[in-house]
């Protein structure tokens, strides 16, 4: 995979790619995406904080969400493997 510059790594050329396709989704999107993440710990956003954040808000908590469930299943495989 190549990246957009010379010292930008995987994992942040991935998150920069992922970012850019939240940024493309609508409020019920992401919402859905947030509520399947399987992070290891529990979310309990309410429905209205949801409904009334900025959707600039919304897409960093969707993007860190999607990231930290990632960290957490690569980490499950390491384990596995070792």
């Amino acid at each position: 995979m190549e990246h957009d510059s010379p010292g930008k790594s995987w994992r942040q050329a991935h998150a920069d790619t992922l970012a850019s396709t939240l940024a493309k989704m609508n409020r019920r999107s992401l919402i859905k995406i947030l509520r399947e993440a399987e992070c290891g710990f529990k979310m309990d956003f309410t429905d209205e904080f949801l409904a009334g954040t900025s959707m600039q808000r919304l897409r960093h908590i969707v993007l860190a969400a999607i990231l930290q469930a990632r960290r957490l299943s690569e980490s499950k495989q390491e384990l596995r493997a070792s």
